[in-house]
């Protein structure tokens, strides 16, 4: 009997040493951007496994960002690679880095090109237990912020008002650091004084990654009195635990390396 017994327990150690520690989520997001300009769509499938993400655009609109290509971290989105299979290309990617040198760009034109954000105000209009989304728990907030935005080119300008509204669903039970490369509260840093700090109020009064959330902005032009109101909306629709093969994360150097676009010095001649 004490044979069969270590042999059976032998058994299963061995039967697990074989099957592959695979292990992470599995969920898809859609963004959807809709405003009197148009609509802009981008859908994704991504793949967490504690600190490493890959997120797959499978439908986009977005420029720099097309269908097929996908960005890729090791390290919970502290170094970011964007591949482009397509084009047989990696960049590293760095979004911050890049709006920081377009904010930059824009700073060092002087009286040429200006850009204020004034009368700033923040609201947090409520914070409670929200609906279970995907089986998890959440926290549903809904903020209210207003500023006005002008815009210098050359002596002419544009004036508008802008009063956002901001719901949210998050959830603190997706602890893994890779969800922060696509489901993130932190905005990008522009290096636009005014627009950061802007961006950057609610931040630390939400927990969580957002499972959904839902952006209203009305601006008013301050001049001529038109309104323009868009709503962007972005909804994990899929999320389910599921085995992740370790290769899926790894980034293919055969692959040639490009430098990401930058605004350094795109205003020197003028």
């Amino acid at each position: 009997m004490t044979r069969k017994i270590l042999c059976l327990g032998l058994g299963m150690i061995l039967s697990l040493a074989a099957a592959p520690g695979w292990s992470g989520t599995y969920y898809q997001a859609k963004t959807v951007t809709d405003s009197k300009q148009g609509g802009v769509n981008t859908t994704v499938e991504a793949w967490v496994d504690g600190d490493k993400a890959k997120v797959l655009f499978t439908d986009s609109d977005q420029p720099m960002l097309g269908e097929g290509g996908y960005l890729l971290t090791n390290d919970g989105g502290r170094t970011m690679f964007f591949v482009d299979p397509d084009e047989g290309t990696y960049m590293r990617w760095d979004l911050d880095a890049m709006l920081g040198g377009l904010g930059g760009a824009m700073q060092s034109l002087g009286p040429m090109m200006k850009m204020d954000f004034t009368n700033y105000e923040s609201e947090k209009v409520s914070e409670g237990a929200g609906p279970e989304l995907h089986g998890l728990a959440t926290t549903h907030y809904v903020f209210k912020n207003s500023y006005d935005m002008e815009i210098k080119v050359m002596g002419m300008g544009q004036k508008t008002h802008n009063e956002t509204h901001n719901e949210m669903w998050t959830t603190t039970q997706l602890a893994d650091a890779g969800f922060a490369v696509w489901l993130r509260n932190e905005p990008p840093k522009t290096g636009i004084e005014g627009l950061d700090t802007y961006l950057a109020d609610q931040v630390s009064q939400v927990q969580g990654f957002p499972l959904k959330t839902i952006v209203t902005t009305t601006s008013t032009d301050q001049k001529k009195g038109r309104t323009n109101t868009t709503v962007t909306t972005t909804e994990v629709t899929t999320l389910r635990e599921e085995a992740i093969d370790p290769a899926t994360f790894v980034l293919d150097r055969s692959l040639k390396e490009t430098e990401m676009p930058s605004f350094d010095g795109m205003f020197d001649d003028q």
